[in-house]
């Protein structure tokens, strides 16, 4: 496995890697109920096992009411980790092999997009292929915890 930190560029952008490679296999975000220490995130995991890809972009979260948000623009950073799909990794052998920017197993696993939003991974897609759309995703407070 490599890893690629391309910074913030539109060629690594969310809607750019939908558009590339098509809707993910896998979609899982992770955060906090709430700043801790002034330290605040929202993390978003593209996963893409045929392809061998898994795509990182985390951004400053937002409470907004009893929920936390985060929002990704075409200027967010993202990390790459990179392998032979003929490994055929799932997302857990995936972030496990990956640094600790991907694997945040010590703060919680991940949570599939549909199991902690109202989004499905198709409603995630098509909303987000379009890079004029609003690209924020929004979770219940309540499902996660504090470090």
């Amino acid at each position: 496995m490599i890893e690629v930190e391309p910074g913030r560029t539109t060629a690594y952008s969310i809607p750019a890697m939908l558009s590339t490679y098509g809707a993910p296999t896998e979609i899982r975000i992770w955060t906090f109920s709430e700043a801790w220490q002034d330290f605040f995130i929202f993390i978003l995991f593209l996963f893409y096992p045929d392809q061998g890809i898994m795509a990182n972009y985390t951004v400053d979260a937002t409470k907004v009411g009893n929920r936390v948000q985060g929002c990704f623009s075409d200027d967010v950073e993202v990390e790459l980790a990179l392998w032979s799909p003929e490994y055929q990794l799932t997302y857990i052998e995936a972030s496990e092999q990956a640094s600790t920017y991907m694997d945040i197993s010590e703060w919680g696993i991940p949570v599939l997009l549909e199991e902690a939003t109202e989004l499905s991974p198709s409603d995630f897609y098509e909303l987000f292929l379009n890079p004029y759309n609003e690209q924020c995703v929004e979770t219940p407070e309540d499902i996660w915890s504090m470090p």
